[in-house]
């Protein structure tokens, strides 16, 4: 019997577009083609993952304020809104908690060895509200209209997170929450954690696993070929199938 790879978010993500395309990238290692957008949320992750190291917090009577350091015009919007909930962040005495504010944990690495599933978590943070666990995703660009499929990544987040035994600084902390902060944007997109879509994303990591077990790695056109580096060198013909070339 074959080992079992181990799959990541944006594998299945990939797989469930495209399994053809997934077959191209992950069996035969074809190198992906970065695009100018995907490199610019490299960079934002990267001063996002940096700015609590890189802000000053002034406290007065009247208010907190946080002031980077050093202006970046990419931050503007997280920056205005980290402003606002900072000032929810108290605790029983309405003093502001930093353990609130900061995130317990940034670029987290997760893992999951009976799925054989890994990932990285933007941030981890604690809901003053009820001392529940809140993951967050970063995201950049425009958020698409069907919030399933954010869905779908946070739920796999928190089954990695659930089930990871090497964190061991939050036990008896639940994932109550999770979310979606739109950099470019300033949007949030937040809620409880959803049983149901827990539940529904394990049923597609085990259906994405079978069909990659059974070497099932059919061409799928769509919308997205327009924007496939395998559609444009002409090596699948998935845009001209579905009218998208």
């Amino acid at each position: 019997m074959v080992e079992q790879r181990w799959l990541s978010k944006s594998q299945i993500k990939t797989f469930q577009q495209c399994p053809m395309k997934w077959k191209y990238l992950y069996i035969d290692a074809i190198p992906g083609v970065s695009s100018p957008a995907q490199n610019r949320g490299i960079d934002i992750h990267s001063k996002v993952e940096k700015f609590y190291k890189n802000i000053d917090i002034i406290q007065t009577k009247e208010k907190t304020e946080i002031r980077l350091k050093k202006p970046d015009k990419d931050l503007d919007k997280f920056i205005e809104f980290e402003n606002k909930r900072i000032q929810d962040c108290k605790d029983e005495t309405g003093e502001i908690n930093m353990a609130y504010f900061k995130p317990l944990f940034q670029e987290l690495k997760v893992s999951n060895d009976e799925l054989k599933l890994r990932g990285i978590i933007d941030a981890v943070y604690l809901n003053p509200k009820d001392n529940k666990l809140i993951i967050i995703d970063w995201k950049t660009g425009t958020p698409s209209g069907d919030m399933d499929d954010y869905r779908l990544e946070l739920a796999i987040y928190k089954i990695l997170f659930d089930c990871d035994t090497h964190i061991n600084k939050v036990q008896g902390l639940d994932v109550g929450y999770w979310g979606i902060y739109f950099l470019d944007k300033g949007k949030l997109f937040f809620e409880p954690v959803s049983d149901k879509w827990v539940k529904k994303a394990l049923n597609i990591i085990n259906k994405v696993r079978l069909d990659m077990e059974r070497g099932d790695y059919k061409m799928k056109p769509s919308f997205w070929c327009r924007y496939c580096q395998f559609s444009k060198s002409g090596k699948c013909n998935g845009g001209l199938v579905n009218g998208n070339a």
